[in-house]
């Protein structure tokens, strides 16, 4: 729930919105016609009798690999300075452990 009002905060900034190119649907709101774009775009190349091609990234975990620092010297300059330091302090010093009926029962990882 969390993640989700930020994420609305973030994508409201009209710098934000710059810098994210028209083509890319992910973290944008109501750019949910993906696949309706590439559809159309198949049928139209049907059409005109022309090959499409595509080609797809899973980037599965990539919050996880992201290196963090860079990522946040990116977004310093396209946020306000309260919502930059709380997306910095929910992306840095991070632990976790296995919690069952109240007790930790894993050790404390370090997350980077």
């Amino acid at each position: 729930m969390f993640e989700h009002c930020i994420l609305r905060k973030v994508v409201k900034s009209s710098l934000v919105r710059r810098a994210i190119p028209n083509y890319q649907f992910g973290f944008r709101l109501q750019h949910s016609g993906q696949l309706q774009m590439v559809v159309e775009h198949i049928l139209d190349g049907f059409q005109r009798k022309q090959y499409t091609v595509a080609a797809y990234l899973d980037i599965s975990q990539a919050f996880d690999r992201v290196w963090h620092e860079r990522l946040l010297a990116k977004i310093e300059v396209l946020l306000n300075p309260q919502l930059f330091e709380l997306i910095k302090s929910f992306v840095t010093e991070r632990t976790l452990c296995v919690v069952k009926d109240g007790c930790c029962t894993s050790s404390i990882k370090f997350i980077k």
